[in-house]
């Protein structure tokens, strides 16, 4: 079944990857979005839903809009499952 939505777990792997271009630590990013550091851990790591000022707030940290966040998580979704039917035939 193909759907629209995007994930969790997509919008999280797109945060991470540009807190690893930013040079940017989980610890630094909590001071800067005021998430408690467990909370953003256990978020960015088992795609626990972030809330919509959360994201906001944490791609301002990063120099980025809340936008372009779901807009590469959905692009990332879309080429994974594309490779993945390619795998299938």
């Amino acid at each position: 079944m193909v759907t629209d939505t995007i994930t969790p777990q997509s919008v999280a792997d797109v945060i991470v990857r540009k807190m690893e271009d930013a040079g940017e630590t989980t610890l630094g990013l909590t001071k800067k979005v005021g998430i408690p550091r467990a909370t953003l851990q256990r978020r960015l790591l088992n795609g626990g839903g972030l809330q919509v000022a959360e994201l906001a707030a944490i791609a301002a940290a990063l120099g980025t809009t809340t936008i372009a966040i779901l807009t590469e998580a959905q692009a990332n979704q879309t080429r994974s499952r594309a490779a993945g039917a390619e795998g299938d035939l």
